[in-house]
């Protein structure tokens, strides 16, 4: 994965310069994904949370201003699954800062998620 920061300071770091109001919805949703999937692997990248599996982006926190983005690299093979997920901002669901965060939702799609990268051929091999 060409051109992420890996390093454990730089990603425990990351929550600490979000502002505030954002820290508690971000600790939220990564305490929940780690705890269904401590194999993921993070980085940081353009300013947001990456979560990796084998080499592949899985997820992303992406805060903004009122939300944090969870981000499904790959939706289109979950949307019909999951109708949470916003079509027309590419598989993202925003979760409003200051609301709780529905964990059983957020483990599903986690285990979702990995279902789908398990089920994708190894990168390099034929299709």
């Amino acid at each position: 994965m060409r051109g992420l920061r890996r390093s454990g300071p730089l990603v425990a770091s990351w929550f600490e310069l979000l502002p505030p109001n954002q820290q508690p919805t971000a600790r939220a949703l990564h305490k929940v994904i780690m705890a269904e999937a401590p194999q993921f692997d993070l980085a940081v990248r353009s300013g947001n949370l990456a979560y990796a599996l084998a080499g592949r982006f899985a997820l992303v926190l992406a805060p903004h201003r009122t939300h944090i983005h969870l981000q499904l690299m790959r939706w289109e093979a979950l949307a019909a699954s999951f109708p949470e997920l916003d079509a027309s901002a590419r598989g993202q669901w925003r979760v409003r800062l200051g609301q709780p965060v529905d964990e059983a939702l957020v483990r599903r799609l986690v285990q979702a998620v990995i279902g789908d990268l398990q089920a994708m051929p190894p990168e390099g091999a034929p299709r």
